[in-house]
């Protein structure tokens, strides 16, 4: 897995994660860099996800909870790696993001679309019944 690699091999303060189906809005770092203020651990923004060309949904509330957040929409200290990351295998980004909330790390939510997520629907089995 990409991720594991790149924890690995991540270096500096803040580290965010961009899949290969997924690109950033023009002001997404500087959305994340502005909120991220001393004391908080974590940002997160929405992403939406775009199927054949049309948008499917928004991923994103100001509730942290599973299927609310992806993982290409945050932002994190370095540090909240020592309290969980990738590695330790999970549901990838609820996982860890749900292990660090657990730990206490601080976060806020950006109510801005900073990334959108992209994909034909012939290559998304798991959603061919809401596709239709």
């Amino acid at each position: 897995m990409a991720a594991r690699a790149g924890i690995f091999l991540a270096s500096g303060e803040y580290i965010c994660y961009l899949d290969s189906d997924c690109r950033y809005l023009p002001d997404h770092l500087d959305y994340a860099a502005a909120a991220l203020t001393p004391g908080i651990d974590f940002v997160y923004t929405k992403v939406r996800r775009i199927v054949d060309g049309r948008i499917l949904d928004v991923i994103g509330t100001g509730t942290p909870v599973y299927s609310a957040i992806d993982g290409n929409g945050v932002v994190h200290t370095a540090e909240l790696l020592k309290i969980a990351n990738w590695r330790w295998g999970g549901d990838s980004d609820w996982d860890v993001i749900g292990r660090w909330i657990e730990a206490g790390a601080a976060y806020t939510f950006v109510p801005v679309i900073t990334v959108d997520w992209s994909h034909a629907g012939s290559d998304l089995w798991t959603l061919r019944g809401v596709l239709g």
